[in-house]
């Protein structure tokens, strides 16, 4: 055979005869030599990619690693050949869930300890705000304290000498309180009528002074200035008359004296009647003085009467009748 000749086509594949040159032994199909079998790493990628299920991060990569070398060697085996391509799609896919569930789960971790300070407690804070303004929008409903003897006494007082329809006993008794309390501090008479017509509208002067001594006689007595008799009116005549109108104020207690002459008269005889309001006064204790002979005097006393008043009197004597009131 000629120098650098192969051997006869018909002997391909054949042990060569000693002596023929080249190897004695069929050379190996392309891909057959000592690299590991398909099947063998993905068994391995396999086995990883269960355990990156269970350990974090690394066994899923080199799991992952053993698969693409696997499908490698896969796709380099003659067409038909098995070579493990199933356990390959397998363990790449197990592998892929294991790193990117370590994945989720680290960033979760880094998340929470990353969180800022105080948080937790700016939540429960803000959740404790919404609850206690529900509680606030929401109060429980509750009675005034009930009211002493003495504010009972000032809200019937201020009740029968002016219309507080619509006002609450407890509001006129904290009123009454306010007075006493700003006379214990000091302030002067005018002060607290002064804040008695500001609290009170459409209230005069005089009648905020009254609230406030009506206030210190049934609340702080001890605040009320001593008592002086004052002359309301005076009358004197003859005959037959009706007064002037004059006004008790205050509480309306109030007396009248009297004195009748009756020696002008013939037989030194006369009567003498005096009916306050001319007898339209439901006032039990109204005047209505009946009295006959020469002359006398003495006197009748009123309560509760305060208001605008007049006298009827009937007479042929000369007379002097004088109302006074203390305060």
């Amino acid at each position: 055979m000629p120098p650098g000749a192969g051997p006869p086509s018909g002997n391909t594949g054949q042990p060569l005869s000693p002596g023929t040159g080249g190897s004695p032994w069929p050379a190996l199909p392309p891909g057959a030599g000592g690299a590991p079998r398909p099947e063998g790493l993905a068994v391995s990628a396999l086995v990883l990619a269960v355990m990156a299920l269970l350990v974090p991060v690394l066994p899923g990569i080199v799991a992952l690693m053993l698969a693409a070398a696997a499908a490698r060697r896969a796709r380099a085996l003659p067409a038909g050949a098995v070579g493990g391509r199933g356990l390959v799609a397998v363990a790449s896919a197990l592998s892929i869930i294991g790193v990117l569930a370590w994945v989720g789960l680290g960033a979760l971790v880094i998340t929470q300890r990353h969180e800022p300070a105080g948080w937790h407690a700016a939540t429960t804070a803000q959740t404790a705000r919404v609850g206690q303004f529900s509680q606030v929008t929401v109060p429980p409903t509750t009675k005034p304290p009930p009211l002493n003897r003495s504010e009972q006494a000032f809200v019937a007082h201020m009740r029968t000498h002016y219309n507080f329809a619509g006002v609450a006993d407890s509001d006129i008794a904290t009123f009454g309180t306010s007075v006493c309390t700003g006379r214990q501090a000091g302030q002067s008479q005018a002060n607290v009528t002064s804040g008695a017509k500001s609290q009170w509208t459409h209230t005069s002067a005089s009648d905020a002074y009254t609230m406030t001594r009506l206030a210190e006689a049934d609340m702080c007595p001890a605040y009320l200035p001593k008592k002086t008799r004052h002359t309301i009116a005076r009358f004197t005549g003859r005959g037959d008359t009706n007064t002037a109108r004059f006004t008790i104020r205050g509480n309306g207690n109030w007396a009248l004296r009297y004195s009748y002459d009756c020696s002008a008269q013939p037989g030194r005889f006369g009567n003498f009647f005096i009916d306050e309001d001319a007898m339209n006064n439901d006032n039990p204790s109204a005047v209505a003085v009946d009295r006959l002979g020469r002359g006398g005097h003495g006197s009748w006393h009123v309560h509760g009467d305060a208001g605008r008043h007049y006298l009827a009197i009937q007479t042929g004597c000369s007379y002097t009748i004088t109302m006074s009131q203390k305060y």
